[in-house]
């Protein structure tokens, strides 16, 4: 059994080894001058994740809620322990491998997260074609 002091200890190696940044991206429709909704989002704070692509040849498909839909899973994402991300949030990997990307890569978030209690692990599938 881990102490408090080896938990918190093990979670702070477990974030460092994390080489990439990220946001997770909150909802934040707006209407237009319709009043038809506008899909926005909101970055959330800098943090460390560790992102791994999926090739073309290893993605996999994946039921996202029940609905019968599948949608194809590109990449796997892993945050800190305790990092709350919401259903229909984004993510955004700002920095990839230490490099800032002169365009931001865009994720919606497939399933529910999962994790230990080191990290949470997401599995991503792509926006825009990213």
């Amino acid at each position: 059994m881990l102490t408090a002091d080896e938990l918190t200890d093990a979670r702070a190696d477990a974030t460092a080894t994390l080489g990439d940044v990220c946001n997770v991206q909150t909802p934040a429709f707006t209407t237009d001058a319709h009043g038809q909704p506008i899909p926005a989002y909101e970055d959330g704070a800098d943090l460390a994740c560790g992102l791994r692509l999926v090739s073309a040849k290893d993605t996999w498909q994946q039921a996202d809620d029940g609905s019968g839909v599948s949608i194809t899973v590109t990449a796997v994402l892993r945050l800190p322990a305790g990092t709350v991300v919401p259903v229909d949030g984004r993510i955004k990997v700002t920095k990839h491998h230490g490099e800032t990307l002169s365009t931001p890569l865009l994720f919606s978030v497939v399933g529910r997260p999962r994790g230990d209690l080191l990290s949470v692990v997401l599995d991503l599938t792509s926006v825009d074609g990213v």
